[in-house]
């Protein structure tokens, strides 16, 4: 798209589209590095081990362009962000995924 066309919006979210991909190219790199480490099974974990526990309603704050983007995509969108959300939960405490300056995840919680 041409620089010039752009409006305010638009050429904003190109700005954090390029931060948000810039941050998780770091990730990314970070996470082929320790593939070596990962098992078999977890690839095959939503068959192994699905998610069949009862889920829990909950008053939750998001951003507002994220939830109109999740709706867009239809029936379900809420199962997807819970998915996500599971994805990123199994990575931390799998310690795919290290945050720093963050207290490990409590070994009660694993």
């Amino acid at each position: 798209m041409d620089e010039k066309t752009r409006t305010l919006k638009e050429h904003l979210a190109s700005l954090a589209l390029k931060t948000e991909l810039a941050r998780q190219e770091v990730e990314w790199r970070e996470f082929e590095r320790q593939q070596e480490f990962i098992p078999n099974a977890w690839y095959r974990m939503d068959k192994i081990a699905p998610c069949t526990e009862p889920k829990q309603q909950i008053t939750l704050r998001l951003d507002r362009d994220m939830v109109k983007f999740y709706r867009t995509l239809g029936r379900g969108y809420q199962g997807r962000m819970n998915a996500i959300l599971r994805t990123y939960m199994l990575a931390r405490i799998s310690r795919v995924i290290t945050v720093d300056g963050q207290p490990e995840v409590p070994l009660e919680e694993r």
